[in-house]
């Protein structure tokens, strides 16, 4: 632990970390932002692991492990890896908030489109050519799976977005990655969610 007092939240999802195929640099940068906060409850919400067994890190599936008394890991479509430190994945969990919302908590690669069928070809080019007719076809998903669940809101990562929003009472987050964009999303305690940068 560094100097600075961690700061602690209620919950703390965080997804595609990738790690397995991570360069050493960025397991440091990952390993230097689980210093600084601490959960009630972490999420690991899919993507976590991304290689063999061998390449994982060992140190950060440790300090996942060690930021929150409560872990919960969400696979997703590269944990290849369904168990890994103790820790077994599961497809979806359900999150209480503190302001009594219930949402859907899942990696949402079943929410995008390019990954059904023979579009999943041209998945490469999802972040160029076809990134808004994903986005909206992923969000429309998204709702209607976690509403037919009996929930308000949905936490997700695979898109490599981050994104908060409410609309109509519905709650969206993205958490990002730790790739690109190094984003996790927090919840304080008075239920509040809060996009943080590592």
């Amino acid at each position: 632990m560094g100097d600075a007092k961690a700061a602690h939240y209620r919950a703390l999802f965080m997804s595609d970390l990738h790690l397995g195929s991570q360069s050493p640099e960025m397991v440091g940068r990952l390993m230097l932002f689980l210093e600084k906060v601490t959960a009630d409850h972490l999420y690991l919400v899919g993507d976590i692991v991304n290689g063999r067994r061998e390449n994982v890190p060992a140190e950060a599936i440790r300090a996942l492990q060690n930021a929150a008394p409560k872990v919960d890991y969400i696979y997703g479509n590269h944990d290849f890896l369904y168990a890994i430190g103790g820790m077994v994945s599961v497809d979806h969990v359900f999150h209480q908030a503190a302001d009594g919302r219930r949402l859907l908590v899942t990696h949402g690669d079943k929410f995008d489109p390019l990954m059904n069928g023979w579009l999943i070809i041209f998945h490469a080019f999802q972040q160029n050519i076809l990134s808004g007719y994903v986005h909206r076809n992923f969000l429309r998903m998204a709702k209607t799976t976690a509403l037919g669940q009996g929930c308000n809101g949905v936490v997700c990562g695979h898109l490599h977005h981050p994104e908060i929003h409410q609309q109509r009472g519905f709650l969206y987050v993205n958490t990002g990655d730790f790739v690109k964009n190094f984003t996790a999303v927090a919840e304080h305690q008075d239920g509040k969610f809060e996009l943080l940068y590592g």
